[in-house]
This record gives C-alpha cells, sequence and structure tokens, in this order.
C-alpha cells in the first residue's frame, strides 16, 4: 500500500523538482520591469520544452527508483532483528 502510495508522491514530487525552477523564474522574468511579456513567454517555451524531454524521466525516477531500496531495507532490518532475537534465546 505505502509503495503504491510512494509511486503516485514520488512521481508528482519529481514533476514539481523539474517544473517549479521553471516556473519561479518566469515570475521573476514577468516581474522585471525591463523585460517584456513577450521575451518571457518565449523564455517559458523553450524551458518548458527543454523539460518535456526529461521530466517524466525524472518522476519515474523519484517515484519507482526508492521503492526497492526501501523493501531492501525492511528486509535487512527484518532479518537483523530475527538474527538478534534469535542469538538472546536459551538453547
Amino acid at each position: 500500500m505505502l509503495s503504491v502510495l510512494w509511486v503516485v508522491v514520488g512521481g508528482f514530487w519529481g514533476l514539481k523538482l523539474v517544473m517549479d525552477p521553471i516556473w519561479k523564474d518566469y515570475f521573476a522574468c514577468s516581474a522585471d520591469i525591463a523585460t517584456t511579456h513577450e521575451n518571457c513567454s518565449a523564455y517559458l517555451s523553450q524551458r518548458l520544452a527543454d523539460a518535456d524531454t526529461y521530466k517524466w524521466k525524472v518522476a519515474a525516477l523519484t517515484g519507482l527508483a526508492p521503492i526497492p531500496i526501501a523493501w531492501l531495507l525492511v528486509y535487512g532490518l527484518i532479518g537483523l532483528v530475527r538474527w538478534i532475537r534469535q542469538g538472546f534465546k536459551a538453547t
């Protein structure tokens, strides 16, 4: 259940990591009095086109890569706890 939740949350987090700096730069450009709206829009369009090439890869990586690592850690901790408990049992 947590793995499925992480796929969704991690995927959206990956998209946020890619898209937030682009929009932040666009809003900073729009707030600058010296630049025109057309320049900011062209800059935004270029950055969004560049992000389209890798945003889904980043989303998939942040959504899927941590899951096997987390499962390995959980299994390792379970194995460690079992090993420690087995060592303290009276024979």
